[in-house]
């Protein structure tokens, strides 16, 4: 036992040595990753017909090895296979012989048990731990245990004959003393149930330490009920790149290779950078050519600009001042109401002023001298009104009425063209 405990420290030591690994997600450690694993402890059998009686501790605690294999399904979930092996032991020192002369019996079987198991990280509950290298499993499935062995005998007692003949004292006495062999062996399938704490040294190297029952279904004389173990597992996990797991030389290696990359695409990024210079160069001058012609556009463009809203202005004012001389709005005397003339010459006007919205005019109204000055000058301020707002019904902007006034007879005769409402350009 301390010869297999010596081992297994040593090759922990070795291992911690060797697998010294960085890891980018430590969930794709366990996820479709295999775990081979070594175990080593004690057992402990328990309940059968066949019971210590005076027995010595060894005969109860044996020493337990083992080896498999576990499939890493998810973080939370593996399957996998396992042997283990140990002795059992049982052994009956009889203070009384039996009737048959049995004083001392005992039974030395080395078992072997081979299941198949699933087991549950029930850390897993905690997703977000900071620590994600300790994991608690718990596990049970199905497997068969056979076991090989001897139980050993001794059997002794005496015969006392005495002589029938009268008067004399002629006895004989005859011990005895045998010794039995007899080879064992029985197998039953039976129920594992598994604990183990794990604790990852690094990514590839997992520690831990199991406790285990396994449940007997057989029924046999020589055969435990229970067989309990507890022992500490060294596993170790199978994983690589494909994991984001990378040793130190590993990443060393990819550091150089990215750092050699870096190299080439500074070079490159070097001559692109004279390349553009020399081309930034060749651009600015052509831009500073470029903005000298059009400044000199940009000075033609504004004096024939210039030019043309002078033209356009000058034909504007020309129309509508065209129109405007010819638009005299007429009304009958001793009226302000618009004739059907009177709104056909307004709806001209309109439609001048609103294709020419910057225009402004300026609108007189007048009456001639029939009837008196004062209200004249009544008739003449409603006939300016009556006209304005016929132009702002017809879309005609306010802003565009500059000048609006009434003279009544001021200048004025009795000829009907006088009763008038006149459109000026301003």
């Amino acid at each position: 036992m301390k010869k297999v405990l010596t081992l297994i420290a040593g090759v922990l030591l070795a291992a911690t040595a060797f697998a010294q690994v960085e890891v980018e997600n430590y969930d794709a450690l366990r996820t479709n990753t295999w775990s081979p694993y070594l175990k080593a402890g004690v057992s402990l059998a328990t309940g059968g017909d066949f019971k210590n009686v005076s027995a010595s501790w060894p005969t109860y605690i044996a020493p337990m090895a083992g080896l498999g294999i576990d499939y890493n399904i998810l973080p939370w979930v593996r399957v996998g296979l396992g042997y283990e092996a140990s002795l059992y032991k049982r052994e009956q020192r009889l203070g009384v012989i039996d009737a048959d002369g049995t004083s001392f019996r005992s039974l030395g079987v080395l078992y072997h048990g081979v299941d198949l198991t699933a087991d549950f990280n029930i850390m897993e509950i905690w997703k977000d731990r900071a620590c994600k290298g300790f994991n608690i499993y718990l596990g049970t499935g199905i497997g068969y245990m056979f076991a090989y062995g001897n139980q050993y005998d001794i059997k002794m007692g005496f015969k006392e004959t005495v002589d029938p003949t009268p008067n004399t004292d002629n006895y004989k006495v005859e011990a005895w003393v045998t010794a039995h062999n007899e080879p064992v062996k029985f197998g039953s399938p039976y129920v594992p149930a598994n604990l183990s704490f794990e604790f990852d040294v690094n990514p590839r190297l997992t520690l831990g330490l199991e406790a285990g029952v396994r449940y007997l279904i057989g029924n046999n004389a020589y055969m435990p009920k229970l067989v309990e173990n507890c022992g500490v597992t060294l596993r170790w996990n199978l994983v690589g790149l494909k994991q984001g797991c990378r040793t130190k030389a590993q990443v060393i290696n990819e550091l150089r290779d990215k750092l050699a990359a870096c190299a080439a695409a500074n070079a490159d990024c070097n001559a692109r950078a004279a390349k553009l210079a020399a081309d930034n160069a060749d651009l600015e001058k052509q831009i500073t050519d470029v903005r000298k012609k059009l400044a000199e556009t940009e000075a033609n463009c504004d004096a024939l600009r210039k030019q043309l809203e002078e033209a356009y202005k000058a034909m504007r004012d020309k129309e509508v001042a065209d129109v405007l001389a010819k638009a005299v709005v007429y009304f009958a005397n001793d009226s302000y109401k618009l004739s059907n003339e009177a709104q056909q010459t307004i709806s001209t006007v309109a439609e001048f002023l609103n294709k020419y919205n910057d225009v402004q005019v300026s609108l007189v109204g007048s009456a001639n001298k029939t009837g008196t000055a004062k209200h004249n000058q009544w008739l003449s301020e409603n006939r300016v009104k009556a006209v304005k707002d016929a132009l702002i019904n017809l879309g005609v902007s306010p802003a565009q009425l500059d000048d609006v006034s009434a003279v009544g007879d001021n200048g004025m005769t009795k000829a009907p063209e006088c009763r008038r409402v006149v459109f000026t350009l301003e």
